[in-house]
């Protein structure tokens, strides 16, 4: 090779490297800007973060004081703060232990705007997809026998209510129910206000029939402490649970309980209703439907109706009993 070969081929190789070398130099530059870019949207992204972050916090540190802004129209104490979907559940009449409204609140601040979420929750409110579920749960933690079982069931035939049994057996009244009829137990007390339980002309009717046949119609005299009561009470008595299952069902007021005289007989379902104000209001209803029992209703009837004024006794209730002694 010549000396001109040679000066050629070391300028080639020259420009090969200067080649590679203006390359290798622009990607260390880009790689030095890609970094400097990534590092920047890092920056970017957690000042970002931090400040939606603050937002969030703003929001619903907001959210939970709104019970105490201006704007707000519900009794504070009477909310209660859910966060999500909606912001809050209002009982209306809680802090008067007489709830009569329940509302959902949804609170916004700025331009925030309702999601996905909120707006079906909204929407199954608004359409009344709403309910109500009562979750009861066993915590004895041990399973059911047939023994406990027939104790259940003895202490049924003693009277007790399901609610007793479940406290004495520290069962809840759910897993009760599984194994046995709630029929059988002892019921306390009713309905509080009496006078909302409206029967219909035809449940009326029907309801008188069976008190003209299977049931009473009694004022019954009580010595307690040396003093005399008049009671007026109403009783049906059937080994059909299905029939005092379906009074229970029209009329929930009263007292239900199931009795056995002895293991060769079978069992009794009894309900009765004796409280002056249940017994008047039942049987304004009945009257006019009754009539093997009519005369008496009348009475006990009119019975109620004056000791609801809670006069001091006189002879007047015993001159009530004594008209109804002689029916």
């Amino acid at each position: 090779m010549g000396m001109l070969g040679i000066v050629i081929a070391l300028f080639l190789a020259f420009l090969l490297i200067a080649f590679l070398a203006v390359g290798w130099i622009r990607e260390v530059i880009r790689s030095k800007q890609i970094e400097l870019k990534h590092s920047q949207d890092i920056k970017d992204q957690r000042a970002d973060a931090v400040k939606r972050s603050r937002s969030v916090i703003e929001g619903q540190v907001a959210e939970q004081l709104v019970p105490h802004f201006p704007e707000w129209k519900y009794t504070p104490s009477e909310a209660r703060f859910l966060a999500s979907p909606l912001d809050y559940v209002i009982f209306e009449g809680l802090s008067n232990d007489e709830i009569k409204n329940i509302k959902f609140v949804e609170v916004k601040t700025g331009q925030s705007k309702s999601g996905k979420r909120q707006i079906s929750a909204r929407k199954a409110i608004e359409e009344g997809r709403v309910g109500y579920e009562l979750l009861e749960l066993d915590m004895n933690g041990k399973p059911v026998n047939q023994e406990e079982i027939e104790m259940w069931i003895d202490a049924a035939k003693n009277g007790k209510t399901i609610s007793e049994v479940a406290s004495e057996f520290n069962r809840s009244t759910a897993t009760i129910c599984k194994y046995v009829p709630s029929g059988i137990f002892g019921c306390r007390g009713g309905l509080r206000d009496s006078d909302k339980v409206v029967l219909s002309p035809s449940d009326a009717a029907y309801l008188a029939g069976i008190i003209d046949g299977e049931g009473s119609i009694s004022l019954l005299k009580i010595v307690r402490n040396n003093k005399t009561f008049i009671s007026p009470v109403i009783t049906i008595t059937n080994t059909d649970k299905k029939l005092v299952d379906w009074v229970v069902s029209v009329y929930p007021n009263g007292v239900w309980r199931v009795r056995q005289r002895d293991a060769t007989h079978k069992l009794v379902n009894e309900w009765a209703l004796n409280k002056i104000s249940d017994v008047a209001h039942l049987l304004s209803q009945l009257l006019p439907y009754l009539t093997i029992k009519k005369d008496k209703a009348k009475i006990v009837l009119e019975f109620c109706e004056y000791r609801k004024n809670k006069r001091p006794y006189s002879d007047k209730e015993a001159e009530f009993f004594d008209a109804f002694k002689k029916l």
